[in-house]
């Protein structure tokens, strides 16, 4: 999905993206070794107040495999509707997911020093939750 919005995107600058897997879980190159860096989905909001993100999609029926990140993004953005604005849905033509577009009800603006800290504590692999 990441791949068809960039390459759908004229200005290749005007947005970041960002794989789940890679802000939410560690894994290796295997994909094995998988461990999530929230297990609730009160840590994950957390997380998301303070980024500066714009939009985000996330699949309302992960099937019953799923990585635990994919569980709770769908649980944390249902359990927090106050917090996230719906402003798509969308199904894959091959397959039964279902996907949802929203975008974050702006609680305050972040500075560029917030973020980096936000984000170099984040993705700390010795950051214990």
């Amino acid at each position: 999905m990441i791949a068809r919005i960039a390459a759908a995107e004229p200005d290749r600058l005007a947005r970041f993206l960002v794989r789940p897997n890679k802000l939410l879980a560690r894994q290796n190159w295997a994909g094995t070794a998988y461990r999530a860096r929230y297990s609730t989905k009160e840590a994950m909001q957390a997380l998301f107040d303070k980024l500066p993100l714009d939009v985000f999609i996330v699949r309302m029926n992960p099937p019953a495999q799923s990585p635990l990140h994919a569980t709770l993004l769908r649980d944390m953005v249902l359990a927090f509707p106050g917090r996230w604005r719906l402003v798509a849905s969308f199904r894959s033509d091959a397959s039964q997911s279902v996907y949802a577009a929203y975008e974050p009800v702006k609680l305050r603006a972040i500075s560029s020093e917030e973020l980096q800290k936000v984000l170099r504590d984040s993705l700390d692999d010795s950051r214990k939750e």
